[in-house]
């Protein structure tokens, strides 16, 4: 497998991510097979999903929970809008769940973005997925992959890695159940998350901080596409860390 990091200008606020991303490619030409993968908050800028802090009027939850989590009462202010269900935290950050996803601070981040302003996560992440990847495909003449990244945190370690907040021409999940281990063991309960995989390595060569590497082409995967129908999301009562999920909410 070979992940190409595509590097661009800095991305403002509404600009086609599109017409970027086909300047940006130069001399790697896309290929039918290829997996796509944007940034979420190239797509997000392109969506004009930004919010002016300033602009916030904190409640006197929000201002609770700032003093608590030592936050900023407006960006506090945005996660209680923008959270599902909000766990708790720690110092800066708040465990949140946002499209049946575990992030901090429902995704809503400063870094990347000019003072005094934060990100939201894209609108219609999976909707956005199948309308990027069809513009690509008919620009192109390819078939394509495509998948919207971002980063989270995993419990007890430490740092970041990717995560697939929607992809689109593929199959996110292989499911391994009755295949046969090196001992001839049947698998009995073994999905293979692909969509996290491949985010994890595109988030990789994509970076954290100055890159300017919005896009990757993630090419000779072995991932059949095709229009997906799979979910990667579970029901609460099946994950494995339902366990340990605080019973209150803030």
């Amino acid at each position: 497998m070979i992940v190409i990091p595509i590097r661009s200008k800095r991305i403002n606020k509404n600009e086609d991510i599109l017409e970027i991303f086909a300047s940006s490619l130069k001399k790697n030409k896309l290929k039918t097979g290829d997996i796509v993968v944007f940034a979420s908050k190239i797509v997000s800028l392109w969506q004009g999903r930004v919010v002016k802090l300033s602009s916030i009027k904190p409640s006197k939850k929000a201002k609770k929970i700032a003093k608590k989590y030592s936050m900023e009462p407006e960006f506090a202010e945005l996660v209680l809008r923008e959270a599902d269900h909000i766990f708790g935290g720690v110092k800066k950050a708040l465990l949140t769940i946002k499209n049946n996803i575990f992030i901090a601070n429902a995704g809503i981040d400063k870094s990347n973005a000019p003072d005094g302003y934060a990100i939201l996560w894209p609108e219609k992440p999976f909707e956005t997925a199948d309308f990027l990847r069809r513009k690509i495909e008919e620009k192109f003449d390819v078939k394509i992959g495509l998948i919207i990244v971002d980063s989270h945190c995993t419990p007890l370690r430490l740092g970041t890695s990717g995560i697939a907040l929607s992809f689109s021409g593929f199959e996110p999940v292989s499911d391994e159940r009755g295949k046969k281990d090196i001992f001839g063991k049947k698998l009995k309960i073994t999905y293979k998350n692909i969509a996290d995989s491949l985010a994890t390595s595109a988030s990789f060569v994509m970076g954290e901080s100055n890159e300017k590497t919005p896009f990757v082409i993630i090419r000779d995967s072995g991932v059949k596409i095709k229009e997906n129908k799979k979910t990667i999301s579970i029901k609460p009562k099946k994950c494995i860390f339902s366990p340990i999920y605080p019973k209150g909410l803030i």
